[in-house]
C-alpha cells in the first residue's frame, strides 16, 4: 500500500472531503461490521497494518451506502430516512461500541467530523436518544466515554459546535425533547459546569448559563435558550422519566425561578390592561352607540322603538345610557391601542431580527410547530383587525358624530373582540396555582374537539344530505323548514344529536324510514361518537394530571419568556437586577449555584 501525506480533516464536512476518502459499503463491509459489533482487536489490527491514505480513509472517511439493507439498518438506528450516519467515529458512538470509539481516537480519528447536516458527534447522539428513548442509558454511557477520552478542550469544541440550524448540542437536545441528554451536557465539567467544590458534607456546583441570560450581543443566545425549546415539548415527551428528573433537578428549578421572579412584576400590569380592555368593551356594549352604529339609528329615535321601523326589534331596557361623542371616541381609542400594542411588539421583534440580525427570538419563528404558528398568526391578525376597526369607528365618530355600520360588520367586530379578550385573559390565568391547570386542561381538550369535529363532519354529512332530500320529496302538506337546505339540515341534525328536535311532528310519507334512519343516527352519533369524544378528552385530562407540575411549570415558563422577549428591551436593567437576586453573578457571568449533600 502506497504511503501518502495525511491531511487534516478536523473541520471538514462531507461535501468538502475529497472522493478518495469515501468507502463504498460493498468494499468496506468488514470495517462497518467491526464498528457495529465493537471488535476492537480487529479494528486495531487493521489500523496497524494500514497506512497513509488508506488509514486516513478508515479513520476519517465516510461510508457510501448503495445496498438497501444498510440503509434500512441506519434508518432503524436513527429513525429518520434523510439522516444517514457515514462517519466511523459517530457510528461507533451510536452503536455504543466504546472500545472501538476509544481506539479510533487513539489512532488519530478526528472528533470534529461532521455529517451532511453539519451535525457533529454530540448532535447525532442527541438525535438517537430522542428517537429511541430505550437507548438513552446506553448513549449516556457513550457520552461519559466521550468526556473521559476527549477531555475538556475537545468536549468544549464539540459542545460549542453548531449544526445547519445554528443549534449547539445542548440546544438540539432540548429541541428534540431529550431531557436526559440535556442534563448530561449541563453536568459536563469545564463547559457548563464551571466549577465544583466539596466542603465538608456539602458539594457546591456552579453552572454557567451566561449565554442564555446576558444582553451582550456577542454572547447573546437567549433566542436559542433551552427554556424556549422545552416549553414546546409534547405530552409524549413529558411522560418520559428523564423529563420528570430534569424538571425536578435543583439547578433547573433555580433557573426557572430566576425566569419567573422578575416577570411576575410584569404580568400584573399586563393583566390589568387586559381587564381594563374587558371593562371598556363592557361599557361600549351597554351604550346605545351599538344601535346607532347598526343601521345609523339616530339617538332620538331610540326612545320610540314601538313606532320606528329599524329592521329589527330591541329591548327598551337594553339602552341604559348614552355616552357623548368624546367619551365614545376615547373608549374606542383605548380598545384600538390595547389591540395594536400586541401588533406593535410583534413588529418590533421582527424589525430587531432584520435590522440587528439578532437571533433573540429564534425559537418563536423556527422551532414552533406549524399548528402553533398558524394559531398565533391568526390571533395577531384578529387583534390587528379589531384595532383597525375600532380606530376607524373612533375616527368617523370624531368627525361626523355617527356612522352607518352594517349589522354583519358589527357582529364580526363583537366576535373578534370576544375571542381576543378571552384568549388574552386565559393566557395570563395559566399562571394561577389552582385555575392554571384547569385552563391548560381545557386547552388540550379543545385540540381534541377540533380533531373530533373533522370526524363528526365526515359522519354527519351523509345524514344531513339524506334528510334534506327525503323531507323535500316526501312532505305531504307543507315544506319541512328544518331540512329546507343544506345549512338548515346540518343544524337540524345537530339538534337531533342533542334530542332537541321532534322527528314525529312532520307530516310525511313513509315515516317508518325516518324512524329507522333517526335510530341509526342516534346510535352512531349521539351514543358512539359523543362517548368516544368524552373518552378522548378524559385521556387528555388524565395525561396532564400525571405530569401536572411539569405542565404548569412549562406554561409559566412560556408566559415568562414571552414577556421577557417582548418587554426585555425596555426593562433589561430591571430584569438583570432581579435575576441577580436568584442567580450568582460573577465577572459579568450568570451562574446557577446548586448545593447537595454528599451522603
Amino acid at each position: 500500500m502506497g504511503r501518502s501525506k495525511v491531511v487534516d480533516v478536523k473541520t471538514l464536512s462531507v461535501k468538502e472531503m475529497s472522493a478518495d476518502l469515501c468507502m463504498d459499503i460493498a468494499d468496506y463491509q468488514h470495517w462497518f461490521d467491526a464498528i457495529h459489533e465493537d471488535k476492537v482487536d480487529y479494528v486495531r489490527q487493521v489500523l496497524i497494518s494500514s497506512g497513509g491514505r488508506e488509514k486516513e480513509r478508515l479513520l476519517n472517511g465516510r461510508f457510501v451506502y448503495q445496498d438497501s439493507d444498510h440503509v434500512r439498518r441506519l434508518i432503524k438506528l436513527l429513525g429518520k430516512e434523510d439522516f444517514k450516519v457515514t462517519r466511523p467515529l459517530i457510528l461507533s458512538s451510536l452503536y455504543c461500541s466504546h472500545k472501538v470509539f476509544a481506539s479510533l481516537l487513539e489512532f488519530g480519528a478526528s472528533s470534529d467530523c461532521l455529517e451532511e447536516s453539519r451535525d457533529n458527534l454530540l448532535h447525532s447522539m442527541a438525535l438517537r436518544a430522542a428517537r429511541f428513548p430505550e437507548s438513552e442509558q446506553d448513549l449516556m454511557e457513550s457520552y461519559k466515554v466521550c468526556c473521559q477520552v476527549l477531555g475538556t478542550e475537545r468536549m468544549t469544541t464539540l459542545l460549542h459546535g453548531e449544526n445547519k440550524d445554528g443549534l449547539r448540542p445542548l440546544e438540539s437536545a432540548a429541541k428534540l425533547g431529550c431531557c436526559v441528554m440535556v442534563r448530561a451536557i449541563m453536568e459536563t465539567p469545564g463547559v457548563y459546569l464551571a466549577r465544583e467544590e466539596k466542603r465538608g458534607m456539602l458539594r457546591y456546583q456552579w453552572f454557567d448559563i451566561t449565554e442564555y441570560e446576558t444582553t451582550d450581543r456577542q454572547l447573546d443566545r437567549r433566542g436559542k435558550s433551552i427554556m424556549g425549546f422545552l416549553t414546546m415539548m409534547d405530552e409524549k415527551t413529558l411522560m418520559k422519566p428523564g423529563s420528570k428528573e430534569l424538571f425536578s433537578w435543583t439547578p433547573f428549578k433555580i433557573w426557572c425561578g430566576a425566569k419567573l421572579h422578575p416577570t411576575k412584576i410584569l404580568i400584573v400590569p399586563w393583566f390589568l390592561l387586559r381587564l381594563a380592555q374587558i371593562a371598556v368593551y363592557f361599557v361600549l356594549t351597554a351604550d346605545k352607540s351599538m344601535l346607532t352604529l347598526i343601521g345609523g339609528i339616530p339617538d332620538e329615535a331610540l326612545k320610540y322603538n314601538e313606532t320606528a321601523d329599524f329592521g329589527f326589534v330591541f329591548c327598551s331596557s337594553y339602552v341604559r345610557y348614552a355616552l357623548n361623542t368624546t367619551t365614545r371616541v376615547f373608549l374606542l381609542s383605548i380598545m384600538a391601542f390595547l389591540g395594536l400594542s400586541v401588533v406593535l411588539f410583534d413588529l418590533f421583534e421582527t424589525l430587531s431580527i432584520v435590522i440587528r440580525k439578532s437571533p433573540r427570538y429564534f425559537y418563536g419563528y423556527q422551532v414552533l410547530k406549524p399548528s402553533v404558528v398558524v394559531t398565533r398568526n391568526l390571533y395577531r391578525l384578529s387583534q390587528f383587525m379589531v384595532s383597525f376597526l375600532f380606530a376607524f369607528i373612533a375616527t368617523v365618530q370624531l368627525q361626523s358624530g355617527g356612522i352607518k355600520f352594517s349589522a354583519t360588520g358589527m357582529q364580526i367586530v363583537n366576535i373578534l373582540c370576544m375571542i381576543n379578550i378571552t384568549l388574552s385573559v386565559m393566557f395570563f390565568c395559566q399562571m394561577l396555582p389552582v385555575v392554571g391547570i384547569y385552563i391548560i386542561t381545557v386547552k388540550r381538550m379543545l385540540r381534541d374537539l377540533l380533531t373530533f369535529s373533522f370526524l363528526y363532519l365526515l359522519w354527519v354529512t351523509p345524514f344531513s344530505l339524506y334528510f334534506m332530500v327525503f323531507f323535500n320529496t316526501n312532505s305531504k302538506t307543507e315544506c319541512a323548514q328544518a331540512f329546507a337546505n343544506l345549512s338548515e339540515s346540518f343544524y337540524s341534525t345537530f339538534r337531533m344529536m342533542l334530542n332537541m328536535l321532534d322527528m314525529t311532528s312532520f307530516d310525511i310519507q313513509h315515516p317508518e324510514i325516518v324512524s329507522l334512519m333517526h335510530a341509526v343516527y342516534v346510535f352512531t352519533v349521539a351514543i358512539l361518537l359523543i362517548n368516544f369524544l368524552i373518552a378522548v378528552m378524559s385521556t387528555s385530562a388524565s395525561k396532564i394530571a400525571l405530569s401536572e407540575d411539569i405542565v404548569l411549570q412549562l406554561e409559566r415558563m412560556h408566559i415568562a419568556l414571552t414577556l421577557e422577549y417582548r418587554l426585555g428591551w425596555l426593562l433589561h436593567k430591571f430584569l438583570r437586577k432581579c435575576k441577580g437576586y436568584v442567580m450568582v453573578t460573577e465577572n459579568s457571568r450568570y451562574l446557577l449555584l446548586n448545593v447537595e449533600h454528599t451522603c
